[in-house]
């Protein structure tokens, strides 16, 4: 086996997801970072560092959810002791001084933890593979970066993980995104213990799984993972970092949550026809806006729908937003999810053609659909009382678990990973 050559297709294509692909001011983006890295070995050098406990949990988005996902996990992990590891630049602090720092794909982050001769490296490797974009358009010289930074961090990686105790778990938020991959590639060449959570409700960005198992919230994407990849192990962990219920109450605010789709001109309809009833029914409207998308980058068919809604910010989190009287509505959004998940109605309002992430089409499948959501607002509350019986029944297929139940399910999965 050519391992270069396989290294280097490794890396060309763990450049295909990741925050690194929306990035705007490519050229002089990439003009500035060449000329900082070429730089970098000149200056001061710090140590790599490792960990030596049982378990790693590398975070790819170690803020807001992100953050207190790791949190939760580590808290919940208290009997096998845990490290978090991210990039100490970008994280959040409450992760704490005990963070365990791994540079992302940026050349601050790489500063003194690069040589001449890993830059060389990365060079030789650029020249056993071809380079191409994915979905979205890049510069070239941007991409010609991203490979050489990412490289480096290929060859930091398998130092990192060749530290591990042998029996070593490395679990991540995100096994396919640029940050985790190249660890959790090394541990799986290397022969560690790889597991991943699932950080949102999954969709075809997640398939194929790399880990050796995946930590699901519940039935609905167990029966999804087991179908689409069989040898993947699964475990039912539910969701640790949630630990607190909301009382439906009396319907008092339609919360429209984006999440960077393109609508349809039927979801768009559809849409709209729900928000003339909302307000028709006495609620208030409001559109929160997806974290990475600032209003200006909203296009028509969006802005035929917001109208004068209340625009919200996606800074700050989502479930701590949430409040009784809240009814959630989307076409893709793991916000939905999230909702019925405190306790709060919510619905699908997607055409049939769109692929939707598991959960969600679990969900429409269910009745979550804007039919229902009309029917709902123009009911009284007997009728009311009755869809939220139907969430209710379909809760644990889309949350096993939250809380100490969580808890108890992860330390399972996590016994179950390192002894299968």
């Amino acid at each position: 086996m050519d391992f270069g050559r396989v290294l280097a297709c490794e890396v060309a294509a763990s450049l295909k997801q990741g925050d690194h692909v929306r990035h705007s001011n490519q050229l002089p983006r990439a003009l500035f970072s060449f000329l900082f890295l070429l730089l970098i070995p000149l200056g001061g050098r710090r140590s790599l560092q490792t960990s030596s406990y049982a378990i790693t949990i590398a975070l790819a988005n170690p803020v807001e959810h992100g953050s207190k996902l790791g949190l939760a996990v580590r808290k919940a992990l208290l009997a096998s002791p845990a490290a978090v590891m991210a990039d100490r630049r970008l994280a959040d602090s409450e992760l704490g001084d005990q963070l365990i720092d791994f540079p992302s794909l940026t050349v601050r982050s790489l500063a003194g933890l690069v040589s001449f001769g890993d830059i060389w490296r990365a060079v030789k490797l650029r020249r056993r593979t071809q380079l191409v974009c994915g979905e979205v358009k890049q510069s070239r010289i941007y991409l010609e970066l991203l490979f050489l930074l990412q490289a480096i961090r290929y060859l930091l990686a398998e130092r990192v993980v060749a530290a591990f105790p042998r029996d070593h778990l490395l679990l991540t938020d995100f096994d396919r995104d640029a940050y985790n991959r190249p660890l959790v590639w090394h541990a799986n060449m290397l022969g560690r213990h790889t597991a991943t959570l699932v950080h949102g409700t999954p969709g075809k960005t997640y398939l194929p799984f790399l880990a050796q198992s995946v930590f699901v919230w519940g039935g609905s994407q167990a029966e999804w993972v087991g179908r689409l990849q069989t040898k993947t192990k699964v475990h039912v962990v539910g969701r640790p970092e949630l630990s607190f219920a909301i009382s439906a109450g009396k319907p008092a605010r339609l919360r429209v949550v984006h999440s960077m789709e393109r609508l349809t001109t039927g979801e768009v309809h559809c849409l709209r026809e729900v928000c003339h009833a909302a307000r028709k029914a006495g609620l208030d409207v409001s559109f929160r806006l997806h974290p990475s998308a600032p209003r200006d980058s909203l296009d028509g068919q969006w802005g035929a729908v917001i109208g004068d809604a209340e625009i919200e910010a996606g800074e700050s989190g989502f479930l701590d937003s949430l409040e009784p009287g809240d009814l959630v509505v989307g076409v893709s959004s793991t916000a939905i999810v999230d909702a019925v998940a405190v306790g709060l109605p919510a619905w699908i309002v997607a055409d049939s053609e769109r692929q939707l992430p598991c959960d969600l089409e679990f969900l429409r499948e269910k009745g979550g659909n804007p039919a229902s959501l009309i029917e709902f607002l123009q009911s009284d509350g007997g009728s009311r009382g009755a869809h939220m019986l139907r969430l209710s029944s379909l809760r644990e297929s889309l949350v096993a678990g939250t809380g100490l139940q969580s808890a108890s399910m992860l330390r399972r999965a996590v016994k179950a990973s390192v002894t299968d």
